[in-house]
């Protein structure tokens, strides 16, 4: 087995690993496995794209940047969420918000 086909065993695995924590999260009453699922999840998420990173530093995942008329086209099909609701802005002001802080917060 090559680096190649190792990172790719190993992203795959991390992707796998991480679906699987955010479904079983999403699934638990207990508020402590919920909670170990949710972290486990987000570091399934910063070592994959750590491994994805990595993958494409060496060339084996190749990395093309999408044609802005190809971005437009596919944004127009959407339409934009108005975060500026009173429902939208009292939920976020009562929930946490899962991108604020930094990485090393995750693990915790």
């Amino acid at each position: 087995m090559n680096d190649r086909e190792m990172a790719t065993a190993y992203l795959l695995t991390l992707k796998r690993a991480g679906r699987e924590y955010a479904w079983a999260a999403m699934e638990m009453a207990n508020p402590e496995i919920r909670s170990f699922c949710q972290t486990a999840f987000m570091m399934s998420c910063a070592h994959a794209y750590d491994m994805w990173q990595y993958m494409a530093s060496k060339g084996y995942y190749p990395v093309d940047q999408a044609e802005s008329v190809d971005t437009a086209k596919i944004g127009a099909m959407y339409q934009v969420v108005p975060e500026n609701q009173p429902q939208i802005q009292q939920y976020m002001a009562q929930s946490q918000n899962p991108t604020a802080g930094d990485s090393g917060q995750l693990y915790q």
